[in-house]
């Protein structure tokens, strides 16, 4: 298991040495705070800290589902990730003992949730075993109690050493807070929407990180690292850092702030490849533009350990279409927010498709909008249509202009033959433009600026 051991009277996190020294306090948890709580043995306690799987019960933190336990005054050793462990050595910590015999515990609760169990918050205390003293019967063995106290003023002590002997803890100094692996979760999600013309080419939203308990009394770092992106290029985080579209971009820190549970950065694509909806619905790139992946910094050096909170999580960046001012609809199958396409078995009747409007109203405009909606044959492989495909059959004679009720809602409907090729199973791929466009040349009405087109974009799959 994974944990941090936190001093509140340190302010800091018990922190291993990097190669050799003395132990530390680190202000922020880090490479060297994070450590492997063992049995006495040296096998990793397996707590199986996870999150729930219920989208409900989000950030639910389990300590209990793994079949490793933690109790109060159990024997315990700590290793790091170069798997020597934490070693007493009179009043020394050192991190030489290969063998987990060398390097004993013993973890007493103090505080925090009831029972024995110890659980993710409570307050803790370590006591090295020391030589047994047979004149203090009936408890012969000797305890050394961890501290941290770097504010000693003493330059001749380590930040944090082992205490005098005693059998129970004493003072602040000795009192740790001890906070399971910090797991992580994320999701991330760019929104288009028919407001900003043209083409829906740029997408906006959030990556949002969830810790997987309370948070942590002092800023943890997240490392985020932008994986099989497809898009030209994206910007990310508050100062709109620019992100290459492929490979390794680098690793870009995240910082939680101090006590907090979740954080959401800025994300912003620009240039997507596959602006067209159609394009992504022909490469069958529907649901996302790709993924990144998140690791909380603490973690970062036991990635190779293959444990819970240390392998990076991936995060699919997921496409939402905002459809603020236009609902459309094919054969009685509407557009959905997360998909670029609409899939329709054409029946004896022609194909029609039913344009509404969406939750905002089209501000009044003294010449009104009009409407005007375009279906032509998109060339992709594993679809009938070409280049020379026709154009599907339409009405000769209709009105673009759009016809409000009185809330400014409106309905306009198409019909046309889709013209499937001979042959079952096959199917064809139409790019669907719907395109909402004012016909008077002001701007602004009532404060209210006038967009100067909406437009939805779409691919038509019909089967035959």
């Amino acid at each position: 298991m994974l944990f941090h051991l936190f001093s509140q009277h340190a302010n800091g996190y018990v922190t291993f040495p990097s190669n050799v020294g003395p132990y530390t306090v680190s202000t922020h948890p880090g490479p060297g705070t994070a450590m492997d709580l063992c049995y006495d043995n040296g096998s990793s306690i397996d707590r199986g800290v996870r999150y729930s799987a219920d989208p409900l019960r989000t950030n639910e933190f389990d300590v209990d589902a793994g079949d490793g336990t933690l109790n109060s005054n159990d024997k315990v050793t700590i290793k790091g990730p170069t798997n020597k462990y934490m070693t007493p050595r009179e009043q020394r910590l050192t991190i030489d003992a290969p063998f987990a015999g060398h390097a004993q515990f013993k973890i007493r609760k103090l505080s925090g949730s009831p029972g024995a169990r110890i659980r993710h918050g409570d307050l803790v205390a370590l006591g090295a075993y020391q030589p047994f003293d047979p004149s203090r019967s009936p408890n012969a063995q000797r305890l050394r109690w961890l501290e941290a106290n770097p504010d000693d003023n003493d330059p001749s002590t380590d930040p944090v050493k082992l205490g005098g002997l005693s059998m129970n803890p004493g003072g602040d100094s000795q009192r740790f807070r001890f906070f399971e692996g910090n797991l992580l979760l994320g999701e991330a999600t760019l929104s288009t929407t028919d407001r900003i013309p043209p083409l829906e080419t740029t997408a906006s939203g959030t990556l949002k990180i969830r810790l997987a308990h309370e948070g942590l009394p002092n800023k943890s770092r997240v490392l985020v690292r932008f994986t099989s992106v497809d898009v030209g290029g994206f910007s990310f985080g508050v100062n709109a850092t620019p992100v290459a579209p492929f490979g390794d971009a680098g690793t870009l820190p995240v910082e939680i702030p101090e006590g907090a549970r979740e954080v959401s950065v800025p994300l912003k694509c620009v240039f997507p490849r596959a602006g067209s909806p159609c394009g992504r619905a022909a490469g069958l790139e529907t649901r996302n533009l790709g993924s990144l992946t998140i690791v909380d910094s603490a973690m970062a050096e036991w990635s190779a350990t293959n444990r819970d909170g240390t392998r990076p999580r991936t995060v699919g960046i997921n496409m939402v279409r905002a459809m603020d001012y236009l609902q459309v609809s094919f054969g009685g199958i509407a557009l959905t927010p997360d998909s670029d396409s609409i899939f329709h078995v054409a029946g004896a009747m022609p194909a029609r498709l039913v344009v509404k409007s969406g939750a905002a109203r089209l501000p009044p405009v003294l010449r009104g909008y009009a409407l005007v909606a375009s279906i032509t044959p998109f060339p992709a492989q594993g679809f009938a249509t070409t280049a020379a495909t026709p154009i599907p059959t339409r009405p000769v004679a209709m009105d673009p202009r759009i016809t409000f009720a009185a809330d400014r809602s409106f309905t306009y409907t198409l019909d046309f033959d889709p013209l499937i090729p001979p042959g079952s199973g096959r199917l064809d791929l139409f790019c669907v433009t719907i395109d909402v466009v004012p016909l008077s040349p002001q701007r602004m009405v009532r404060g209210m600026q006038i967009p100067p087109r909406v437009r939805c974009q779409f691919g038509l799959i019909v089967g035959g």
